[in-house]
């Protein structure tokens, strides 16, 4: 809620300035959004940075200290506790981006197969090229 409310600020105050002068509010808003969207993104990878780091510092010490190799005495630890905490965090997240991922293929691929049985029904908005959404799939990715 904070990105929201703090990009919404930041889009009012620059409204303001332009006071009794015709302008594209469009562009505006459509610039806000974008900031909206980056850092809510940002974010969501900032957080995933963290886990993974932390992740990774409990496998070496892990794997440095022999008395952590057996799993019911690492587990029993509090390291052990925030280390599976991490791990089901990652796996909730990327689980969440593959079904997602997964869902869209299968509408891509549902939405071609659908326009292939309709295509004797072909209307003119029909013919203009569908353009790929770079940022989701980047974001998926």
């Amino acid at each position: 809620m904070g990105i929201f409310v703090n990009h919404s600020i930041d889009l009012i105050q620059n409204l303001e300035t332009l006071v009794r002068k015709e302008l594209d509010i469009q562009q505006y808003v459509f610039r806000c959004t974008l900031d909206i969207i980056y850092d809510s993104i940002s974010k969501c990878l900032n957080v995933y940075k963290i886990y993974i780091n932390f992740f990774m510092d409990i496998a070496v010490q892990r794997i440095l200290k022999l008395c952590l190799h057996p799993d019911k005495i690492c587990h029993n630890t509090v390291m052990g506790k925030k280390f599976r905490t991490c791990i089901a965090y990652l796996h909730n997240i990327t689980s969440n981006i593959i079904k997602e991922k997964k869902e869209s293929v299968l509408r891509n691929k549902f939405n071609r197969e659908y326009k292939e049985e309709n295509s004797d029904h072909i209307s003119l908005f029909m013919f203009q090229e569908e353009k790929p959404s770079f940022l989701l799939d980047f974001s998926f990715e």
